[in-house]
């Protein structure tokens, strides 16, 4: 009898487990591999994430409307930033603009755009790096993923903004 009883509440332990993991508000949907990361998507967000780099990436969707007044990713090199500092995303709020580094190593020359095939949002444009250019303040890196090379920007300018984070 202790037996049976001990059975039926481990039973019913592991179902409580199995089905709070089924929450849609809680669990990560349509995970799937892809080339060198990982594409973790839901309704709310869309994130890329690079096993090789240990990177996680913003990947959401772009519009060609983008302003410095809205919440869009498209600005001059201050506002890339702060935009960056202040995004909060699937409960992390700790992103920050990548270096030109960190977006050259997400450059794939065999698609167009030319981003790594974990990213579903990409457009063939210039992406703001956090690195600035030289000495000149007035200038700062940019990443053009349609000719697939850097070179400096000046700060004014308004470019996309794709923010990054270390995973832990």
């Amino acid at each position: 009898m202790k037996r049976k009883i001990s059975f039926l509440i481990a039973l019913s332990a592991s179902m409580v487990f199995i089905l709070s993991g089924c929450d849609k508000k809680t669990t990560d949907e349509n995970i799937s591999k892809k080339d060198a990361g990982t594409i973790i998507q839901n309704e709310e967000a869309v994130i890329a994430s690079d096993s090789q780099t240990h990177l996680m990436w913003q990947d959401q969707l772009y519009n060609s409307t983008n302003t410095n007044d809205s919440d869009e990713k498209i600005g001059n090199w201050k506002y890339a930033k702060d935009y960056c500092e202040k995004l909060s995303l699937k409960g992390y709020d700790d992103w920050r603009l990548p270096s030109v580094d960190e977006l050259k190593s997400i450059i794939d020359k065999k698609n167009k755009p030319a981003f790594k095939s974990i990213f579903k949002n990409a457009t063939n444009k210039r992406y703001w790096s956090s690195s600035p250019y030289m000495s000149d303040p007035k200038y700062a890196w940019l990443v053009d993923f349609d000719i697939t090379d850097s070179f400096g920007g000046h700060v004014n300018n308004k470019n996309f903004i794709r923010c990054v984070r270390n995973e832990k």
